[in-house]
């Protein structure tokens, strides 16, 4: 007769700084929206402001992608909420080079 096994699939703990990864890229999507809209309201004439919304957009996103990777290596540990901060922060961030790219038409 055949042993039968049981499993059992304990929760693993979610990394905790994943956290700060889905922050981040809320963050830096938030004010990409706030930005686009500034502009978008005063047709192009947004002024600096809008420029530094935009700069530290872009730097929470590539930080929250690079927290969220760098989470991502670690074992033992759940990395749902590490991956949708990389995901989502690399997605902003991406939509940052474009709207960049955009403007050196």
């Amino acid at each position: 007769m055949a042993k039968k096994y049981k499993y059992s699939f304990a929760g693993k703990k979610e990394v905790r700084e994943g956290r700060g990864a889905v922050v981040l890229s809320s963050l830096s999507l938030a004010l990409f929206f706030i930005s686009i809209s500034m502009s978008f309201i005063t047709e192009g004439n947004a002024g600096i402001v809008t420029g530094a919304f935009g700069l530290f957009s872009f730097l929470c996103a590539v930080y929250g992608f690079y927290l969220g990777l760098s989470l991502l290596r670690t074992t033992q540990k759940g990395h749902g909420i590490a991956a949708v901060g990389s995901i989502t922060s690399g997605i902003v961030a991406l939509m940052w080079l474009a709207v960049f790219l955009m403007g050196l038409k």
